[in-house]
């Protein structure tokens, strides 16, 4: 558990400092881009174990 508490902390820095030097919808545009990898990633995990 501690590991992922001290790479959560690091991520949240390390995001901060990117998200203050990005446009807004550069941010948002990330963001989209990579809750749809995530999806896309979860439904082919799910579909495999059918």
């Amino acid at each position: 558990m501690a590991p992922f508490t001290i790479a959560a902390m690091a991520a949240t820095v390390v995001g901060k400092r990117g998200a203050d030097r990005l446009p807004a919808r550069t941010v948002k545009l990330y963001f989209a881009v990579l809750l749809i990898l995530v999806a896309l990633y979860t439904a082919g995990r799910s579909i495999a174990a059918l």
